[in-house]
């Protein structure tokens, strides 16, 4: 004689999943400098012989983040009218940089 399987419906739990808050200071992490002074001036070091003063670290990181902030925002405005008549979000792409960097010409410049 074969046994029959007697199959039993499953409960589902609708048991709410709670998550506790927890008061008081952040666990987040503080945000790091897109550039680091000590990389830069260690690259710098590496890089050639004699040694360099920490000043021109601190210069450097401020000329690359100023040439950053600035190609971002000459992207931003090629995205802006490539994306004008359509509905879509902005997103920038390397075609923007690319076309942002050519038609500014100290950019163009300053790249060549």
């Amino acid at each position: 004689m074969a046994k029959k399987s007697i199959k039993k419906p499953i409960k589902k739990s609708k048991k709410a999943i709670t998550t506790k808050k927890h008061k008081g200071a952040s666990t987040k992490k503080p945000a790091k400098p897109p550039l680091d002074v000590m990389f830069i001036h260690s690259c710098l070091q590496n890089n050639f012989r004699k040694t360099v003063d920490p000043c021109a670290s601190f210069v450097l990181e401020g000329v690359l983040q100023y040439l950053g902030a600035e190609i971002l925002e000459l992207s931003y405005r090629a995205a802006q009218n490539r994306c004008k008549n359509s509905g879509h979000s902005i997103v920038i792409t390397e075609s923007d940089i690319i076309a942002a960097v050519e038609n500014d010409n100290d950019m163009k410049a300053l790249i060549r």
